[in-house]
């Protein structure tokens, strides 16, 4: 699965010792501090818990390289050796972790977890989405299922994860108080943590693609205002995504 921008690589492994390693051990770390399903997983290891996801995906940068006037190529079947291993990123062309988690009573429910992190020199450029918008088309368009929900904690950044998953979609079902236990870093003190649910049906879903999909001029008034709302909406997402949240003040009451 890939865009122009990114592509979604399974294969976990690196070498001990290595840049990629690195970049992996990092993201895993965050990923477990960060989110419900990873903190929960079994071992502490992310092969282990890669093996009970539905889907465990490294996102890669695709890197372009410009002939010219000519529409920027892949330059994988022109540089090899060192040449190409120094185009990639400083951490690999490694952009972040996406995965798609179902546990046992998720199954008959038709129902999956999602979670995703990106390195913090990689934010603000749109790869999350990209990487999000491919897991829920695996999702709902090949494994056809019926529900997806995001799972944020309470943390530093957690207004932001919530605005990302609203911007593509995803609908504020409610928060779980103290629902889950974080333990501290020396492993036994810890405090328990809000868990906030956000989710998409796959009838929202196909709205969300057909709204994409449609050109020309709405067919009612009502439907030109909506369509107007969720573009303001994801326009503002994807601003603050890059530049920082809006500060509100009293003038800005109308903003939501």
């Amino acid at each position: 699965m890939e865009t122009d921008n990114i592509s979604l690589c399974i294969d976990l492994q690196a070498d001990p010792f290595s840049t990629r390693e690195e970049s992996i051990t990092s993201l895993w770390h965050e990923l477990r501090a960060d989110t419900v399903e990873p903190l929960q997983a079994s071992t502490l290891a992310l092969a282990s818990f890669a093996d009970e996801c539905l889907f465990c995906a490294l996102i890669m940068e695709r890197p372009k390289v410009l002939y010219g006037d000519e529409e920027p190529l892949d330059p994988s079947p022109y540089l090899q050796g060192e040449e190409y291993a120094s185009s990639q990123s400083p951490h690999g062309n490694i952009v972040g972790l996406v995965y798609v988690h179902s546990g046992p009573a998720n199954i008959p429910a038709r129902e999956v977890n999602v979670g995703i992190v990106i390195h913090p020199d990689k934010r603000r450029k749109g790869y999350a989405r990209e990487a999000m918008v491919l897991a829920l088309g695996w999702v709902f368009d090949e494994l056809k299922f019926h529900r997806v929900q995001a799972a944020i904690m309470d943390m530093a950044d957690k207004d932001r994860a919530i605005l990302f998953f609203t911007s593509i979609g995803f609908s504020h079902e409610g928060i779980r108080r103290r629902s889950i236990y974080q333990s501290g870093m020396d492993g036994e003190s810890g405090e328990w943590k809000d868990v906030t649910y956000l989710a998409m049906l796959d009838t929202e879903w196909v709205v969300r693609k057909s709204r994409i999909a449609r050109k020309g001029t709405p067919s009612t008034l009502w439907e030109e205002l909506l369509n107007r709302h969720a573009k303001e909406r994801e326009e503002l997402a994807i601003w603050e995504e890059r530049y920082g949240r809006l500060e509100r003040t009293i003038s800005m009451e109308t903003v939501r």
